[in-house]
């Protein structure tokens, strides 16, 4: 048991402060459950985050100033990693392996610590990869502390692992450790358990 209590307790100290805050006080011992409960205060917080850049764009429309077209400011940065910078990770932690994207070998990471997945390298745009522009820009922090500002997803990617297809919506990441991070998001989506 105080295996499991400790990897929940790791995974809270990688949360970003507003969730950490959240999440710590119901102090949650299975992680599946404390999984799920972060992916929800996150979805709370970008809601919330979300009205208030509409009601403030309503007001200043009604305020006879006219419309920007600037990108919504960043919000507080979702957390790409749940290691801290200046803990060595431990291997438990995360899984590493090689699988198949777009017919190209992957060298990915699966971290149920990371909020978001991403993509570190350039998915071949002749296989009809669809790219979006994100809602609002985020900003990501490594566990060096070099952060960056990503702006870009690639909607729907066909990752093969042991000849099944998982869709998956990557982030563009300029991050060159791995190829693929996939975090929480897909992890919760397609319902995988990560069993150490």
């Amino acid at each position: 048991m105080p295996i499991k209590v400790d990897r929940c307790r790791r995974f809270e100290d990688g949360l970003n402060d507003n969730s950490r805050l959240l999440i710590t006080a119901h102090q949650i011992t299975d992680f599946s459950r404390l999984m799920a409960a972060a992916l929800n205060v996150e979805r709370v917080w970008e809601s919330e985050h979300n009205r208030r850049n509409r009601l403030e764009a309503a007001s200043t429309s009604q305020k006879g100033a006219s419309k920007t077209t600037e990108r919504p400011k960043a919000r507080v940065a979702p957390s790409a990693y749940a290691i801290q910078p200046r803990e060595e990770p431990n291997p438990a932690d995360v899984i590493r392996g090689t699988f198949s994207l777009y017919d190209m070998s992957v060298y990915t990471l699966i971290n149920p610590g990371s909020t978001h997945s991403y993509i570190c390298i350039a998915p071949p745009v002749d296989k009809g990869v669809q790219i979006e522009g994100l809602e609002e820009d985020i900003l990501i922090t490594n566990p060096l502390g070099h952060s960056v500002m990503v702006k870009k997803v690639y909607k729907g990617c066909p990752l093969m692992i042991q000849g099944y297809e998982f869709s998956a919506d990557l982030i563009e990441l300029p991050f060159y450790k791995f190829d693929v991070i996939l975090g929480m998001d897909w992890l919760s989506h397609h319902q995988v358990m990560v069993d150490y």
